[in-house]
């Protein structure tokens, strides 16, 4: 109850001022394995960098998850769609500002859709606007009423994830950059802030310090409660473990399995807390590689591995709880509706693998025990990014089981912004990294037809006319009980041809000291609502 009516029940004729919450106290660190690529939502494309933004801008929706995404009120105070599903109107708070003074309102909204519209950009979120008439995204009926206009109604969810996922721009410090110039802003490094916490430092490869933002005009309930979060690179995992042991740290995510429970062991001041499986873990192959264009091939490569087996060495932990599900596509199992539970998964069947192999041409005709094909050997690369101590597991788990089919492989590790542009320009053999999935359905940046040399997300090169058309057709149905089955058909067509060897989605191990409490990892990420953060009262 509030301190109002308390105080009439007691019988007091004069109310009390309200009680200014504490100042933000103290400080947090976090050791990651690498800086963020941007921190403007138009040119980012890591799972920190969008974490980071979410702790400095003030959201357009208040966003939670189960099975589906819970909307509630943020800078758009109320939402209401038209009965065609085509048209998504907001009404915008009129009191947030950002953190030179100025006004934060529908302006600098539609500008930062407009930008990831922009070609000049090459945004990789410009899907998200795909779907948008020109002039509607948003249309700016005054500086607090917007109208986010759709060429067709679709899946509700999906549309305020492509409304709400770019955090939002200052117009007034960027309209005047060139577009194509946007990447080398430095706006990039230092943005402005519009939530509870501003970036007070960041020198590139080494930290990133987070303030509380002292002219953050968002509710009380929002503010920042510790002064700072720095941000450490470290970019060796057993750093970064040996740094949470030391109490250098606060946080570290992206523990293994077995290392968190050795740490917890000997460290009774860490808690473990678990993002449930949203990140999964794949082997992309470069299906312009003619190694890999036979779906034979790329069947018989995932006949030779036996997941199962992986899945219980690495990822059970002390208690019996296993943290990984064998995947069969990019749309997690928490989107229970679209999520396709009936696909039958590749079984470990070496033998088969071989026949599988000999049959697309592979023998032995040197007798060296490696497969080779008109003179040629069976060997690649598999790049994969150092500092993450689960990947070069796997890789090794990989490597050894091809060996035993005949098929030689060599694993690079590489810093992970250097794997991203190999990637990008389809300079690889076979790629191991992962994606963050997003919180609503829009499989369309990863498998649809790429166009031109830019592959996007589509890191693979992958072109199924079939699933094409169905992905159009799932996005066009608002109704997720008519679009569950569409998007099961298209995890379906994916896993059948196979490129991708599809292996985990995996709970993210964080692993907290007590120094530090409200830490509430979720669905969202491991920095999920950083102004909760505080020190804990014990310490």
């Amino acid at each position: 109850m509030d301190l109002i009516f308390l105080s009439l029940l007691l019988g007091c004729a004069s109310s009390a001022p309200p009680v200014a919450p504490p100042a933000p106290a103290g400080r947090a660190v976090v050791a990651v394995a690498e800086d963020v690529d941007s921190l403007l939502s138009v040119t980012s494309e890591t799972s920190l960098a969008m974490e980071v933004m979410q702790a400095i801008s003030y959201p357009l929706m208040e966003l939670d998850f189960d099975c589906s995404l819970k909307k509630g009120p943020a800078l758009a105070e109320r939402w209401q769609w038209s009965p065609d599903g085509k048209v998504l109107s907001m009404w915008l708070r009129d009191d947030i500002r950002w953190e030179d003074g100025e006004p934060l309102d529908a302006t600098d909204i539609a500008f930062t859709y407009e930008l990831a519209a922009t070609p000049a950009v090459n945004s990789p979120a410009a899907g998200h606007v795909a779907r948008m008439t020109a002039g509607g995204r948003p249309a700016v009926l005054d500086p607090h009423h917007i109208e986010w206009r759709f060429s067709e109604a679709y899946d509700r969810d999906t549309q305020i994830g492509h409304t709400t996922d770019l955090t939002i721009l200052p117009a007034h410090l960027l309209s005047g950059v060139d577009p194509s110039a946007l990447r080398q802003s430095p706006l990039t490094l230092t943005p402005l802030s519009s939530g509870p916490f501003r970036v007070a430092e960041h020198a590139p490869g080494q930290r990133l310090v987070l303030a509380a933002n002292p002219r953050f005009s968002g509710p009380t309930a929002a503010q920042a409660q510790l002064a700072e979060v720095e941000i450490r690179v470290i970019p060796s995992y057993e750093d970064r473990l040996a740094a949470l042991a030391a109490g250098q740290v606060d946080v570290v995510a992206g523990v293994n399995v077995h290392d968190a429970d050795a740490l917890i062991a000997a460290n009774p001041n860490l808690r473990v807390q678990v993002r449930p499986g949203v990140d999964l873990d794949y082997l992309g192959w470069n299906l312009s590689n003619p190694l890999f264009s036979d779906v034979r091939v790329r069947t018989a490569l995932a006949q030779a591995v036996n997941l199962d087996q992986i899945k219980k060495d690495l990822f059970l932990d002390a208690s019996g709880m296993c943290h990984a599900q064998r995947a069969v596509g990019t749309i997690p199992p928490s989107l229970c509706a679209a999520y396709n539970h009936n696909i039958e998964l590749v079984q470990f069947k070496p033998d088969q693998a071989r026949a599988l192999l000999a049959e697309a041409g592979w023998g032995d005709a040197d007798k060296d025990g490696i497969l080779d094909k008109d003179g040629v050997p069976f060997h690649f690369k598999v790049v994969t990014t150092e500092g993450i101590e689960r990947r070069r597991l796997m890789a090794k788990r990989l490597q050894t089981a091809w060996l035993r089919v005949g098929v030689e492989v060599e694993i690079i590790q590489m810093p992970p912004n250097q794997v991203y542009r190999l990637v990008g320009k389809g300079r690889y053999d076979a790629v191991l990294v992962g994606w963050a999935d997003g919180l609503y359905v829009d499989p369309s940046a990863l498998w649809q037809c790429p166009e031109g040399d830019d592959r996007g997300f589509n890191v693979v090169g992958y072109c199924n006319p079939d699933v094409d058309a169905l992905i159009d057709r799932g996005l066009s149905e608002p109704d997720a009980a008519r679009s569950g089955p569409i998007w099961a058909e298209v995890q379906a067509k994916i896993y059948e041809d196979q490129p991708y060897l599809f292996l985990y989605w995996l709970d993210e191990l964080v692993l907290v000291s007590d120094r530090v409490d409200g830490v509430e990892v979720d669905e969202r990420g491991a920095l999920s609502h950083l102004e909760r953060w505080h020190l804990s009262a014990s310490r």
